[in-house]
């Protein structure tokens, strides 16, 4: 039978004819600023890609030897419960639950995790758990050093080594930029790593003593192409530490493993662990150690920093859009954080509801049936070359400063990932990057989700190597601290900050613009008051006002009123005691918006997706006394 050609009989596509078309639908407005966008790298993204567009013809991502096998993906948990008991619980309850490896968080100066003091303690943590069947992965910053001894004598006197996969955690460098602060000189701290390496190379065929973790960089708010050259600069550093205990990079290859962050950009995420893939390959091919550098195992980790406190629910979906990326992007193992893990300590239902979400997305879904399934894709393989070169550049950039150690000393890593995290915040602010639940739809009657607090961290030593610390944000906190001050004033004084909605005209008219107003003061904890019916007169309207005891307005109605009805109803608003008055929804015509803005004393703001709506909402906190901070 002939194949069937599912093109036959249709024209030729054709871009010019495409982007004719597309011109006319958009009436006269340029297709450049209609429908083509850029990520913080400023990288471009376009409305249509096709074959044309593929880099090369065909982007190849080197395989990977060190996956789940047939799975996909290796499904891998992190217990951080401060008590030694309920962790050992913890454990025991993942593995149960189908979790194949484990990253034990252990507490250490500036991080809370497990109570582990001694060898016995660990021996005891891992009493009941088989290291030839579950891999094992251990966070202890500060303390890695003296851990990785502890776990190399253990494997030392068992017969479990021969199949154990330990990854030891020795990231001086991470551990640096996280906490700003290092027990040993960071030389001395990164060589000591690599003195351990080649010492201890035969305690187990896939002990890993080196990670390459970029996790905190991403919390601090990198963008993919900074994160991946971050990723290479510390993964060379490391390499050329090896390199002086006569470590080849052949052999130091696979004493490495790398962790990085996904998060709900769900194409981003899936390119940059592709190009991770691309940058590893050209930098082992550079040491001539191609085939070693396939053994070095990708660990995708949901983003903290996308993670919410309000609507903690919604962080379900976020996490099966970052798992998902993860896995399509060629993880070869992934963890999914709690839903409740910025709130506090997981209970039982967050840690299961976590390793199920992997569960369904390879066992029912069969994600991880296909090796790179994004392959092909014109968008995706463009965009993974785009981050890839982005990245390269950067990289090039840092090994000119010194190498990463001296980018991150003299404070150039920081700067860069300031800027980032400002033009990141900036982007929530506006809701250009809206976060359902917090800044988008908000429940302002919402019940907070309760949980225990994560075990205090044990506190940062004074001296060692001090660098300017990592400022680690999730996006959702600016919000949340103007939500926190909302249900301060509730429990004060049994009623919440408020702002009377002034509805113009007709329900038809005026009811999209209510319904965005009403959202966007919930994103900031102010309750709208507001009755059934619009406004016709100025008169009745300051009456209404003066009335509900509020202290701030908001118009909200079509242009046609804006223009004809709203300065007059501002002028209105303000001799009736209004400290301020804003408008919902940008007027289509400066014209409108600059009479609004002269009447009277004038509006304060306009209330509108793309305006700093974050601003806005502080500024009617301060009207109302309720001043607040950035958030944490």
């Amino acid at each position: 039978m002939s194949p069937i050609l599912l093109a036959d009989g249709f024209a030729r596509a054709d871009r010019a004819a495409w982007r004719a078309l597309a011109e006319k639908a958009l009436r006269g407005e340029r297709l450049e600023e209609a429908l083509v966008s850029h990520t913080l790298d400023g990288l471009e993204i376009a409305p249509l890609y096709a074959r044309d567009d593929r880099p090369e013809g065909r982007l190849h991502i080197p395989a990977s030897d060190a996956g789940g096998g047939g799975a996909g993906w290796e499904i891998r948990q992190r217990v951080a419960l401060g008590d030694m008991s309920a962790a050992r619980r913890a454990i025991g309850e993942e593995l149960e639950g189908g979790v194949e490896g484990l990253v034990l968080q252990i507490a250490s100066p500036g991080r809370f995790g497990i109570a582990v003091e001694s060898p016995d303690d660990l021996a005891r943590l891992l009493e009941g758990v088989r290291l030839e069947t579950v891999s094992l992965g251990i966070d202890a910053g500060w303390r890695s050093h003296e851990l990785a001894r502890w776990m190399i004598d253990r494997l030392g006197s068992t017969a479990e080594a021969p199949k154990a996969d330990v990854a030891l955690g020795l990231d001086p460098l991470g551990t640096l930029a996280r906490l700003g602060t290092l027990g040993d000189p960071l030389d001395d701290a990164i060589t000591a790593a690599a003195r351990l390496a080649r010492d201890n190379a035969d305690a187990a065929p896939k002990l890993r003593p080196f990670l390459v973790d970029t996790t905190a960089y991403h919390a601090a708010g990198a963008t993919e192409a900074q994160e991946l050259a971050l990723l290479a600069a510390t993964l060379v550093a490391y390499l050329r530490a090896m390199d002086t205990q006569d470590l080849a990079p052949a052999d130091a290859f696979p004493r490495m493993g790398v962790r990085m962050a996904t998060d709900t950009d769900l194409f981003s995420s899936m390119a940059k662990l592709r190009a991770a893939r691309l940058l590893m390959a050209r930098i082992a091919q550079a040491c001539d150690a191609s085939e070693a550098a396939r053994v070095v195992p990708i660990h995708a980790e949901t983003a903290e920093r996308m993670l919410t406190r309000r609507d903690p629910w919604v962080n379900m979906l976020r996490l099966t859009v970052a798992v998902t990326a993860a896995a399509l992007g060629g993880a070869d193992a992934i963890t999914a954080l709690p839903f409740s893990w910025a709130i506090g300590a997981p209970d039982r239902f967050a840690r299961r509801n976590a390793r199920n979400i992997q569960l369904v997305l390879r066992e029912e879904s069969h994600l991880g049936r296909i090796a790179d399934p994004a392959s092909g894709s014109f968008y995706v393989d463009h965009l993974t070359d785009a981050l890839a070169r982005k990245a390269w550049a950067l990289f090039q950039e840092i090994e000119a400063m010194g190498g990463m150690d001296a980018a991150l000393t003299s404070g150039r890593v920081q700067s860069m990932l300031a800027e980032s995290r400002k033009a990141r915040a900036e982007r929530v602010a506006t809701l250009r990057d809206p976060l359902t639940g917090t800044s988008a739809f908000p429940a302002l009657d919402e019940k907070p989700l309760e949980a225990p607090p994560h075990a205090a961290a044990p506190p940062l030593p004074e001296g060692g190597t001090r660098v300017e610390a990592l400022c680690l944000q999730r996006l959702s906190a600016p919000f949340e601290a103007l939500r926190d001050a909302s249900d301060a004033h509730l429990a004060a004084h049994e009623q919440r900050p408020r702002a009377f909605l002034v509805p113009l005209g007709q329900l038809a008219g005026f009811a999209d613009r209510a319904r965005l107003a009403r959202n966007l003061l919930a994103a900031g904890g102010i309750e709208a008051v507001a009755k059934d019916d619009g406004f016709a007169e100025p008169d009745a309207a300051a009456r209404a006002f003066s009335q509900s005891g509020c202290r701030i307005a908001c118009l909200a109605g079509p242009d046609a009123l804006y223009e004809t009805l709203g300065p007059s109803m501002v002028a209105a608003l303000r001799q009736a005691g209004a400290r301020a008055v804003y408008v919902a929804g940008r007027p289509s015509r400066a014209a409108i918006a600059a009479a609004l803005a002269e009447a009277g004393a004038g509006i304060d703001r306009i209330l509108d997706e793309g305006e700093n709506v974050l601003a806005a909402l502080r500024e009617i906190h301060a009207q109302l006394g309720m001043g607040v901070g950035d958030g944490a």
